[in-house]
């Protein structure tokens, strides 16, 4: 087939895989439970917020997902009935919001993870050689060093490759092959003098870099998962120095910041600000808070 024959082809009609079909008992039922509940659902087809799109919707990204953005609603139309008037249109808006917090920390978490990578490279490379890897003095502990080796039999590079061909890696690959957590038990791995060389390339102390990384890590898995970002409280929360403690583009910290996305997206802000000085990130993250 020509590849312009491809993209010329009429689009067939999906076909629908969701584990809730658009007349399921479940469905109707959570819909049912939605309008009880006070969200303005209704029968007519043409509506915005018509049963059809109701459907639609939960179908589309999942009757859990969507409670969780449903339950906030929810919860004030219980407290106040008769004065608040809330649609599907609104979740959904919720729902691109979240989204729009995903790809923007996606996005900082690409260059800091690029940066940090490289930098704790060119650290084991300068005080072990380039087979650090290989050197009992790197320190790296053996459930590291497992967990290294089957990111590795993942890479396209190394697929089909011995154990003794994956232990001895160019260590420039094993850095790109490697997860964003294991970066940070990498890094955990180095004593504290090596920690804190590295550290100071961000403007930091090691044991404030040790706790942005975990906590990073539980950001970037929770939004490459597709996972609820938005008023989610962290199980990981970073360590904010004085240095950082200071209003975001005009916003007064809540109580707890930490605790919550305003953390982590300090912490992205200030990482951003130690690899591209001039970066408009924070920009990018107020206008969807703003526009919403």
């Amino acid at each position: 087939m020509k590849l312009t024959g491809f993209f010329c082809q009429q689009p067939q009609p999906a076909a629908d895989l969701s584990p809730m079909s658009p007349n399921s008992t479940e469905l109707l039922d959570f819909i049912e439970q939605l309008k009880a509940d006070g969200l303005t659902i209704v029968d007519d087809p043409k509506s915005v917020h018509s049963v059809e799109k109701a459907k639609h919707y939960i179908s589309r990204i999942g009757h859990y997902r969507f409670k969780q953005y449903s339950e906030p609603f929810t919860r004030i139309l219980n407290k106040n009935p008769a004065t608040i008037v809330c649609g599907l249109d609104d979740i959904m808006k919720l729902q691109k919001f979240d989204r729009q917090l995903r790809l923007l920390s996606l996005d900082a978490l690409e260059r800091i993870e690029v940066t940090m990578k490289s930098y704790l490279h060119d650290h084991l490379v300068t005080m072990y050689g380039k087979d650090w890897f290989l050197n009992n003095n790197s320190n790296i502990p053996s459930s590291l060093t497992n967990s290294i080796e089957k990111s590795l039999k993942r890479h396209p590079d190394m697929k089909e490759k011995s154990h003794s061909e994956l232990r001895h890696v160019d260590t420039n690959l094993l850095m790109s092959a490697i997860t964003f957590g294991e970066t940070s038990r990498l890094y955990n791995a180095l004593d504290e003098p090596n920690q804190s060389n590295i550290a100071k390339r961000f403007s930091t102390g090691s044991a404030i870099l040790r706790s942005w990384l975990w906590s990073l890590t539980h950001i970037r898995n929770t939004a490459a998962h597709h996972s609820r970002l938005w008023n989610i409280t962290s199980i990981t929360p970073p360590r904010i120095p004085p240095v950082i403690k200071q209003r975001f583009g005009g916003i007064t910290p809540p109580d707890f910041y930490n605790e919550r996305f305003y953390g982590q997206a300090l912490v992205l802000f200030y990482l951003l600000q130690r690899i591209a000085r001039h970066t408009k990130w924070h920009y990018r993250l107020f206008e969807p808070c703003l526009s919403g």
